[in-house]
């Protein structure tokens, strides 16, 4: 067959195919049946044209061998008339809204089932003629015709979305349960009943699954990080899940929470993980490990707890440190090193933690528990108040030819005496 005459064929039932498909109701049963016997005529008038009819054919070439290649090409331009056709389909799905997913995808669904019959009869002769044979000789790669069409759809339209339909449908359900208890008409979300129903199983499996898996040690610090990160990816996916489809009424995520802390973080391996962590944070010249842990254990909230608790000791203590005794007679000095100690751990908290706001108000409360409490700066108060010293320290700072003024980090030292007199209670 030539390559001309082939096309004028297969446009012929591209057409009828388009037709079938575009029909304004699929379900009107005389407008069906003239669509799906005219394609079944153009499949048929396929079959029936000779090899020696056809220009261009090799004479050498038995009739049953065109007609075998007549019936691939004719099954492989259905089959990519379905494709893109479906995939235009699955483009339109994605622009719907939440609300109006599930109709809109009820609908296409119920319209394309009426037309995968429609099809299925538009492609009878070819059945009988072709495919069927093909089918006996135990070809695994061919289908019937509304198999295919079901396989295809199931593949480009309800598996991408999939995920999101299913989301909605436990969503509707859930709040028409809790519509129906505000209504006081049925206490279908009664605590018993989805405890022992619903929330006992769930977390039971949970369970049984993760514990089931095989997980890295961590005797090593790559190993550690390894662990923490496939650790943090399954809490995010369970939480995610848990605050998509659960109530927001029940204790469920808490409960879920505290599970997968159990089941992860057992004594052994979290005090193996704390003691690690407190070693990284006692080294302030290495904390781009500290760092680099920091990435996943901002996803696991038990772990992140220990970590902020381990900062403020840990800054609270080198803030103290640094107070000297001798600084006693030398109150705006004092001063100075309680600015540069806000600077230094508050720049290092927000590299090493990329600006984790639990963990720079952690840093505030501590600071100023430092400003407040700070034995030195107390005692400094019996030859002028805390008051007359940070007066005194801002007017030299800002008197005219100081050095400070001059400073290019005067900005930075300007906002963080602020944040003293914020954090000192002598102030208020």
């Amino acid at each position: 067959m030539s390559q001309d005459y082939q096309s004028d064929l297969l446009k012929k039932v591209t057409d009828s195919i388009d037709e079938i498909c575009n029909l304004d109701d699929i379900y009107h049963r005389e407008k069906a049946s003239r669509a799906c016997v005219k394609l079944y005529t153009h499949i048929y008038e396929c079959f029936q044209i000779s090899a020696s009819a056809v220009p261009g054919l090799i004479h050498s070439l038995s009739i049953d061998n065109f007609r075998d290649m007549l019936g691939q090409d004719i099954y492989l331009h259905l089959k990519n008339y379905l494709q893109n056709k479906f995939n235009n389909v699955s483009k339109d799905i994605d622009n719907e809204s939440n609300e109006n997913i599930l109709q809109y995808f009820k609908e296409l669904q119920c319209k394309y089932k009426e037309v995968f019959k429609v099809l299925n009869g538009g492609y009878r002769y070819f059945h009988n003629h072709w495919l069927q044979r093909q089918l006996d000789t135990g070809r695994s790669d061919i289908y019937k015709i509304d198999v295919l069409a079901q396989r295809l759809w199931t593949e480009i339209v309800l598996k991408p979305h999939f995920q999101r339909l299913i989301q909605e449908i436990i969503l509707s359900f859930v709040n028409a349960k809790i519509h129906l208890g505000d209504e006081n008409l049925i206490e279908m979300m009664d605590n018993t009943i989805y405890t022992e129903s619903f929330q006992d199983k769930f977390l039971q499996t949970t369970e049984d699954f993760y514990r089931s898996k095989e997980f890295p040690s961590i005797e090593s610090n790559s190993k550690m990080l390894e662990y923490l990160k496939l650790v943090a990816k399954y809490f995010d996916y369970e939480i995610n899940q848990a605050k998509t489809y659960l109530p927001e009424q029940k204790s469920t995520l808490t409960t879920l929470i505290v599970l997968l802390e159990t089941i992860f973080f057992p004594t052994d391996i979290f005090n193996i993980i704390v003691e690690k962590l407190q070693l990284l944070v006692s080294d302030e010249n290495n904390y781009q490990e500290l760092a680099v842990l920091f990435e996943p254990i901002r996803e696991l909230p038990k772990l992140k707890n220990e970590l902020l608790k381990l900062i403020e000791i840990h800054v609270n203590q080198k803030a103290i440190e640094s107070i000297s005794n001798d600084l006693i007679k030398k109150p705006l000095l004092c001063i100075e090193t309680i600015i540069n100690i806000h600077g230094k751990y508050l720049k290092l908290i927000q590299e090493t933690f990329v600006g984790d706001q639990s963990f720079v108000a952690s840093f505030h409360k501590v600071y100023a528990k430092f400003v407040n409490q700070n034995p030195i700066l107390r005692r400094t108060s019996n030859m002028m108040t805390p008051e007359e010293i940070f007066a005194r320290y801002c007017d030299r700072s800002l008197r005219k030819g100081s050095k400070a003024v001059k400073n290019d980090d005067w900005n930075e030292k300007l906002n963080n005496i602020m944040v003293i007199f914020h954090a000192a209670v002598i102030f208020e």
